[in-house]
């Protein structure tokens, strides 16, 4: 479970370069802005402007040739080698954006950027002992980069680090009102997995805050909806968990594990027809799923309908049930 979920924190980092272009206004501050001029670059920081516009029009083999080129000019240009590395990051070379990240830190490393980026790359080689320390080094050179935390925040809750975790969450929601441009995920993704962090820690009524939150911001999260009904069912707040589930039911009509879980609400409640009605379209969706046969089983036990419960039953041990 562990190897799936830095899987998808991976591809959250490749999917996430698109912070990069906003960084790329940073530079620009550095530079002097001659892009819109006719005549071609020749200064060093021209040519990084030049190369900024190219990287962001995705004409990321032009950009890489300006930045080297500005290097070459200005050995000592730190802007260029984060620039050139944010462009071999689009062109999937780690190696070569490693490179560049350790130059530009060597150069200068009072520059928070090729921390943070340098971060990413070593995320993406699983090596979150480094990953933690240029994040925190990013944040210690400039604590309003709420992406920063985000990211740091995310590995410490793999980690099983929770309270750690939901310090960094918090602090990039705080952040994210002044800094919006500064982070990468969505603000109910941050809400989200700061919920089930508060859920680890079994602050459920937290956990719950937070993902009311998530559906506020976007009523199509259906992970959200999802675990809301489990935590009011948990709590013995049937009446809710079916409201959340049947919100989730609507979005994704065909998901099996929902109709279950209504299900179990359902039978909790002892409204037993009706969670007889969400076992059978569990299994009408999913009919190989021994537990959702077990379950029904149960339900038709307590209806006096013995010879369908052990119908259900055997079906559930032929499928691997216990």
């Amino acid at each position: 479970m562990r190897k799936n979920y830095f899987c998808g924190l991976r591809f959250l980092i490749i999917a996430a370069f698109g912070f990069l272009q906003i960084l790329m206004l940073i530079f620009c501050s550095f530079t002097s802005v001659h892009a819109q001029q006719k005549t071609a670059p020749v200064t060093a920081e021209e040519l990084n402007t030049s190369g900024i516009a190219d990287l962001n029009a995705g004409k990321t083999d032009e950009a890489i040739r300006k930045f080297t080129r500005a290097i070459e000019l200005k050995p000592t240009f730190a802007n260029a080698y984060a620039n050139r590395c944010s462009a071999y990051i689009q062109k999937k070379d780690s190696g070569a954006a490693l490179a560049d990240c350790d130059k530009a830190v060597e150069i200068n490393p009072e520059f928070w950027t090729p921390y943070y980026i340098r971060a990413r790359l070593f995320i993406l080689k699983s090596d979150f002992k480094n990953a933690i320390q240029d994040l925190s080094t990013t944040v210690s050179l400039d604590f309003s980069i709420a992406a920063a935390y985000y990211l740091r925040a995310l590995i410490y809750k793999e980690q099983g680090k929770c309270k750690e975790a939901i310090e960094d969450f918090s602090t990039t929601i705080l952040l994210k009102f002044a800094h919006f441009s500064t982070l990468e995920a969505r603000r109910e993704d941050v809400y989200f997995e700061r919920g089930r962090c508060y859920l680890n820690l079994e602050k459920d009524d937290l956990a719950i805050d937070d993902w009311e939150e998530v559906v506020r911001i976007n009523p199509q999260n259906v992970r959200a909806f999802v675990l809301l009904g489990k935590v009011y069912s948990k709590s013995q707040m049937y009446i809710l968990a079916v409201e959340n589930f049947s919100a989730a039911i609507k979005i994704e009509p065909k998901n099996s594990e929902t109709y279950f879980n209504r299900g179990l609400a359902y039978a909790l409640d002892d409204q037993l027809n009706l969670a007889l009605q969400d076992f059978n379209k569990a299994i009408q969706l999913k009919p190989e799923a021994a537990d959702y046969y077990k379950n029904r089983a149960i339900i038709y036990r307590t209806l006096g309908k013995n010879s369908l419960a052990a119908k259900d039953e055997q079906t559930a041990l032929k499928l691997g049930g216990q």
